[in-house]
C-alpha cells in the first residue's frame, strides 16, 4: 500500500509536471511483479506532456550552450550552462559552480525545457537505472538561483546513489564561513544551513552563498576542500527504493559582504524558520526533498518581508533554539517538545492597554506562566506582542496519534503556533513598529509631523518618525540608542523623554513616555540590529552618498558647510574651498589628539596632507547642523556624480 509520500512522488513524476523524454526500448524480460510495476510507472511518466499548458514552458529543438546569461539586480553576472551548472561568463571568480556528478559520472543534459520569461528551466538526464532532472529558477531581484535536483529509481532494485556537487574558482577565496558567520571547520554545525565563500575585495561581487540544508536535516552534506582554497565539493548519499524519488534543494546567491555577521542576513532572504521563501516550489516537488524538513509546512514560499516583521518571535525561537514548523509546538524544555494541533475558545488578555479577546488562529506564540508566576506574553501574527495576564478556557493540543492535552497557560512554558501565510500580515496603515522595555510591541501609523528628539555629543536633533529605519537600545558603554535613518545616517544618541501618542489596530490610540521605548523598526521588512550586532563604522569607501564620519562610528549623511578650510603643511597655509574636496581622511600618523592630521583629496586628483587651522567643522544634514570639534572628525566622502 502506498504512503502519502509515495503518492506525492507519483504525482510529481507522472502528472502534468512530468517531462516527456524519448521512449525506451521494451524490456525483453520481466523478472517479477516489482519490475513490471516499475516499467508501467516509467511508461506512464514517458507519455506525459512537458508541462501544463499555459505555463510558458517549451522544449529546445537544439541544445543551447547556455540556458541563461545576464545580470541580477545587484549587477552580479550569471551564466547557466545547459547541464545546469554555473559557469564563467563575464564573472571574474567563478569557473564552474555546482557541477553535478551521479555515482562519479557527469550529469549530461539530454533534453531541456524552460521559459526565459519566467527564468525557469528543467534539464533531463537518464541512465539505465536512474532518471535525473534539474529544476532551476533564477531570482534576479534577490541575486540567487534555486535548484531542485531530483533522482528517480527506475530499476527493480534498491539503489544507493552518490551525489556530488563540484565548484571550482578562478582564484582562491579569502575566507570560508558557515551561514552562522563562523569560520568553516570540516563540517557544518547544528544550526548551519550551508557555507559562504568570501572572495578578496578586488573581486567583483566578492562572495558566493551555498544554502544546502535545513538546520535539523538528516541529509547535511559532507563538504570537502581538498586542502585548496579554490575548489569545493559537497557530497550527499541517497537510498532509493524501486520507483522512489528523492530530491535535493538548494540556493546559490552572489553578494559582497564586509562582515561575517551579514551572512546570516543574506541567508534569511532565501530561507527562514524552515521555509524556502518565494522559491517557486510546487507542492508535489517539495514533498520529495530530503535535505530540508518542510514537507508539511503550510507557509512555504511566504514573502520574506512578512517573516522579518515577526521580530520578537524570531528572537524568541532563536533563543530557544527551536524552529516554528507546519504544526503547533508545546515547548517544555530544550530536549522536550510536543507537536500537534492547538485550538480552543478565544483567550482574554488583560493588559495596561486594555482587555482584548484573541482567537487561537491569530496567535503566533504564547509565553506562559511556567508554573512560577511569570507574566504572560502573547505574540500575534501581525508582529504585535502583548505583555498581559491571560485567561483561557478549553485550550487543547491534540496529536495525530490520538492524544489530547488540556493546556493551563499559568503552567506552560511556551506554545509556538505553526507557520502561516497570515504571519506578518499587517494593517494597511501600519508603517512602524514600536517596542517597549516591558516587551510590548505595536505596529503603529506615524506621519511626518510625529517626531523624536535626541541629544548627541555635538548637539540636539529632531527626526520625524517616518525618517527612522530602526532604533536599538544599547547598554554599553552607557544606555543610549543606535539610530538608523532613511537618509543613510547611523547615529548613537540619547532619546529625550516626553509623552508620545500612537494609534494601532488592536489597542487603538494609546499614550506612552519616550523613555519606555526600547526599539523601533520600519514595517517594510528592515531587520533591526541587536546590540551585539552593531559594529562601529570606520570606513566610508562603500557609501554611495556624501557623508561624514565622526567619533564613535557616527555616520552622518551630510556635507561640510564651511566655505573654506585652511590646511597647514609645515609653514604653509593653503585655503581650500570645501566644494572642491572629494575625500578627507584622518591619517593617525605623527599627530596629537588635539591636532589631527588629514589627507585631503581634491576634484582634480591633487592631494594635500596637513592639519587644519579651524577649531570646528560645520556638518549639515537634512535634519540638523552641528559644529563638530576637529579632533572628533574622522573622514569625509563625496562619491562622484553619476553621468
Amino acid at each position: 500500500m502506498k504512503t502519502p509520500s509515495d503518492r506525492s512522488q507519483d504525482q510529481y513524476w507522472h502528472s502534468s509536471h512530468g517531462l516527456a523524454v524519448r521512449k525506451r526500448r521494451p524490456t525483453p524480460r520481466v523478472r517479477d511483479g516489482i519490475a513490471q510495476a516499475v516499467i508501467l510507472a516509467a511508461a506512464c511518466f514517458l507519455s506525459q506532456p512537458v508541462y501544463a499548458q499555459g505555463e510558458g514552458f517549451k522544449g529546445f529543438p537544439e541544445m543551447p550552450p547556455l540556458l541563461h546569461s545576464g545580470k541580477d539586480a545587484r549587477g552580479a553576472q550569471w551564466a547557466l550552462a545547459r547541464d545546469g551548472y554555473l559557469e564563467n561568463s563575464g564573472n571574474n571568480f567563478i569557473k564552474r559552480a555546482q557541477q553535478l556528478k551521479i555515482n562519479g559520472n557527469d550529469f549530461r543534459a539530454e533534453k531541456v525545457f524552460g521559459s526565459e520569461e519566467k527564468k525557469h528551466w528543467v534539464v533531463v538526464y537518464e541512465t539505465s537505472a536512474l532518471k535525473a532532472r534539474r529544476d532551476i529558477y533564477f531570482d534576479a531581484e534577490r541575486g540567487g538561483v534555486r535548484y531542485v535536483d531530483s533522482f528517480h529509481n527506475i530499476s527493480d532494485k534498491p539503489a544507493k546513489t552518490q551525489i556530488a556537487y563540484q565548484t571550482s574558482l578562478r582564484s582562491p577565496w579569502l575566507n570560508l564561513y558557515t551561514t552562522q558567520g563562523n569560520v568553516f571547520d570540516e563540517r557544518l554545525g547544528s544550526r548551519d544551513t550551508g557555507v559562504f565563500l568570501r572572495m578578496p575585495e578586488d573581486r567583483e561581487n566578492q562572495g558566493l552563498l551555498f544554502l544546502v540544508c535545513g538546520e535539523r536535516s538528516n541529509h547535511k552534506p559532507g563538504i570537502e576542500t581538498q586542502n585548496r582554497a579554490d575548489q569545493l565539493q559537497m557530497n550527499f548519499t541517497l537510498s532509493l527504493e524501486p520507483g522512489q524519488t528523492q530530491s535535493i534543494a538548494y540556493w546559490i546567491a552572489q553578494k559582497a559582504v564586509t562582515d561575517a555577521s551579514e551572512i546570516k542576513t543574506l541567508t534569511a532572504s532565501f530561507y527562514r524558520q524552515q521555509l524556502f521563501t518565494n522559491a517557486v516550489l510546487p507542492p508535489e516537488l517539495r514533498a520529495t526533498v530530503v535535505n530540508f524538513n518542510f514537507a508539511d509546512a503550510d507557509g512555504i514560499d511566504i514573502d520574506p518581508r512578512s517573516a522579518d516583521l515577526l521580530v520578537a518571535i524570531n528572537e524568541l525561537t532563536e533563543r530557544l533554539e527551536i524552529l516554528r514548523t507546519g504544526q503547533d509546538i508545546l515547548w517544555v524544555a530544550p530536549e522536550s517538545q510536543l507537536s500537534g494541533d492547538f485550538g480552543g475558545k478565544p483567550l482574554k488578555a488583560v493588559s495596561r492597554f486594555g482587555d482584548f479577546e484573541i482567537a487561537p488562529s491569530e496567535i503566533a506564540a504564547i509565553q506562559g506562566g511556567g508554573g512560577r508566576g511569570r507574566q504572560h506574553k502573547l505574540f500575534l501574527r501581525d508582529g504585535s506582542v502583548l505583555q498581559c495576564e491571560l485567561e483561557a478556557e478549553e485550550l487543547r493540543l491534540s496529536g495525530s496519534e490520538g492524544w489530547d492535552l488540556e493546556l493551563d497557560v499559568s503552567q506552560i512554558e511556551y506554545l509556538l503556533g505553526r507557520v502561516s501565510k497570515d504571519d506578518g500580515q499587517i494593517g494597511e496603515a501600519t508603517n512602524l513598529f514600536v517596542q517597549l522595555h516591558s516587551g510590548d510591541v505595536w505596529g503603529v501609523e506615524v506621519s511626518d509631523e510625529m517626531v523624536l528628539d535626541f541629544m548627541a555629543p555635538w548637539g540636539p536633533f529632531q527626526v520625524p518618525m517616518t525618517g527612522i529605519v530602526s532604533m536599538t537600545y544599547t547598554k554599553s558603554p552607557s544606555p543610549r540608542y543606535h539610530v538608523v535613518l532613511r537618509d543613510g545616517s547611523e547615529i548613537t544618541a540619547f532619546l529625550v523623554d516626553r509623552p508620545l501618542s500612537f494609534s494601532a489596530s488592536l489597542p487603538g490610540t494609546f499614550e506612552i513616555s519616550a523613555g519606555e521605548i526600547s526599539g523601533m523598526w520600519t514595517a517594510i521588512g528592515e531587520i533591526p540590529k541587536r546590540e551585539e550586532e552593531i559594529r562601529e563604522i570606520d570606513d566610508l569607501s562603500d557609501v554611495k552618498f556624501p557623508a561624514c564620519l565622526l567619533k564613535g562610528g557616527n555616520l552622518i549623511a551630510g556635507h561640510l558647510a564651511n566655505e573654506v578650510l585652511h590646511v597647514v603643511t609645515g609653514a604653509t597655509v593653503t585655503p581650500l574651498k570645501t566644494d572642491e574636496i572629494v575625500a578627507m581622511l584622518r591619517t593617525y600618523e605623527e599627530e596629537s589628539e588635539l591636532l589631527p592630521v588629514f589627507e585631503i583629496e581634491l576634484t582634480g586628483g591633487d592631494v594635500l596632507v596637513g592639519t587644519l587651522r579651524e577649531d570646528t567643522l560645520r556638518v549639515e544634514t537634512e535634519h540638523f547642523a552641528w559644529s563638530v570639534p576637529v579632533p572628533h572628525f574622522l573622514s569625509l566622502h563625496v562619491p562622484p556624480e553619476k553621468p
